[in-house]
């Protein structure tokens, strides 16, 4: 061991405060751990293994190590011993000392009671008013404590209560709103319903009035066509009679101009001469000129000048002749 090492050792003996006896035995018991780490040291200093062909530093090597270890191992089996017996003797001095305390301490306790009775009941007076002081703080803290708790629960309960009035509150003004917006959804559908309705009515309307327009146009159309020819019809109908009642008149006319020239044909030109050309309807009538006519009764180289009016023109469809002479009757 180094010379340091040896002094380190012998200051920790030296500061333990124990006897010298007792420094010396324990220095005595450890001394040939000393020896043998102080060879060794050298030793194992001296010894160094660089290759494979040195088998004897390896075997001094191997040696030295099981030394040590036997060292080692000895200083703990060298250490229990002595401890072994300092814990013997630490346990046997801690109970002759517990038992003598215990014998003592009662005596020095009731002495210096009465030692300090004045003291010790001051104190005792000055504790118990601590104390009741004490415990009536704790009893107000507590009876505060129990309130606040209290009110806490109470504020508790009262805000879950409003709470809960809140959350009904809402869901009822959830619940309306939705009723609110289902009713507004379905007077909007029954107004557009209704909408749909009217238009649906009212395109009916208009398509009945019109349908009813058209048949009244149609109506007053073929009225008015109905009219127009009835007045046509009836135009007509005065123009067919007004033609008949004038071709009657008209044939009534020719009758009469007919027998009367035939009367007078008969009187005047049966035996005579035929009777002259009948004027054309539109044409200026000429003054008939005078025939002569010759009478037994006449005197001998004379005669009788007879006028004879001419006929009114006659309006016959057709050419037609006199059916006496078979002359051309004026048209």
């Amino acid at each position: 061991m180094s010379q340091e090492r040896q002094q380190e050792l012998t200051q920790i003996l030296d500061e333990s405060g124990l006897p010298t006896v007792r420094t010396d035995d324990i220095s005595l018991q450890f001394k040939e751990f000393f020896d043998a780490a102080g060879e060794w040291k050298e030793k194992a200093e001296a010894l160094k293994v660089t290759n494979d062909d040195q088998v004897e530093e390896m075997a001094e090597a191997r040696k030295g190590r099981l030394i040590m270890r036997d060292k080692r191992t000895g200083i703990d089996k060298t250490r229990k011993r002595l401890n072994a017996h300092i814990i013997i003797e630490q346990k046997t001095v801690n109970k002759l000392a517990k038992i003598l305390t215990e014998a003592i301490s009662p005596i020095e306790k009731y002495l210096g009671e009465q030692e300090n009775f004045v003291k010790l009941r001051r104190e005792a007076e000055e504790k118990a008013e601590y104390d009741a002081f004490l415990k009536d703080k704790a009893e107000k803290e507590e009876k505060d404590r129990i309130a606040a708790e209290k009110k806490a629960a109470e504020d508790k309960a009262e805000a879950d209560k409003l709470a809960e009035a809140q959350r009904l509150e809402n869901e009822k003004l959830k619940k309306e709103a939705k009723e609110r917006e289902e009713k507004i959804a379905e007077e909007k559908a029954d107004r557009e319903q209704i909408e749909r309705g009217k238009e649906i009515l009212r395109k009916k309307k208009e398509a009945a009035l019109k349908a009813e327009s058209d048949k009244n146009a149609k109506d007053a159309r073929e009225a008015k066509e109905r009219a127009d020819q009835a007045e046509r019809d009836a135009k007509a109908a005065k123009e067919d009679a007004e033609r008949l009642e004038k071709e009657k008149q008209d044939r009534e006319d020719q009758d009469a101009q007919e027998a009367t020239h035939r009367e007078n044909h008969k009187k005047i030109y049966g035996k005579i001469a035929p009777p002259p050309e009948l004027p054309v309807e539109g044409e200026d009538p000429q003054e008939p000129a005078p025939i002569g006519i010759a009478e037994e009764s006449a005197p001998a180289g004379g005669t009788v000048e007879v006028s004879i009016p001419a006929p009114e023109p006659v309006n016959i469809p057709g050419p037609r002749t006199c059916p006496t002479c078979g002359q051309p009757l004026p048209q």
